[in-house]
């Protein structure tokens, strides 16, 4: 594959990188091409969504695995303001909130476009105790 230059939104400083990943946890081959390595992954192929007029279809790419990322990105905020209600919230920025994520991502592959990998929450809000430890430790 060719490599082309990537200037937005992948090159802008301090944002989180998005790429995609199978169902079997394999980086799609659409992800991450330019040279720019991604942060995290989400599933981004064969996702089902909604399409013209009502209808439902299965779509590729990382417009899918994007809203998963900041999905869970709102849930950390939410729970670290839930932890922490006297107004000392742990997530102020994208560099914070990069180290927690860190934190719930796994990759297996050794391949670059993962970046830090795919998230593995499916435990992370069950464990409030580990989550507190991770708050602490920014």
């Amino acid at each position: 594959m060719k490599k082309r230059n990537i200037i937005f939104p992948a090159s802008i400083e301090g944002i989180i990188r998005v790429g995609s990943h199978d169902a079997l946890g394999n980086a799609s081959p659409f992800s991450s091409v330019g040279g720019i390595e991604n942060d995290f992954c989400a599933l981004g192929e064969k996702v089902l969504s909604t399409s013209h007029n009502g209808a439902h279809e299965y779509m590729d790419g990382t417009s899918m695995s994007t809203p998963a990322i900041a999905g869970v990105c709102a849930l950390l905020l939410a729970y670290d303001r839930y932890l922490n209600p006297d107004g000392r919230h742990k997530i102020k920025n994208t560099h914070c909130m990069k180290y927690v994520l860190r934190e719930f991502s796994k990759n297996n592959t050794g391949d670059k476009r993962m970046g830090q990998g795919k998230l593995e929450l499916d435990h992370a809000f069950s464990y409030r105790d580990y989550f507190q430890g991770i708050l602490n430790a920014i």
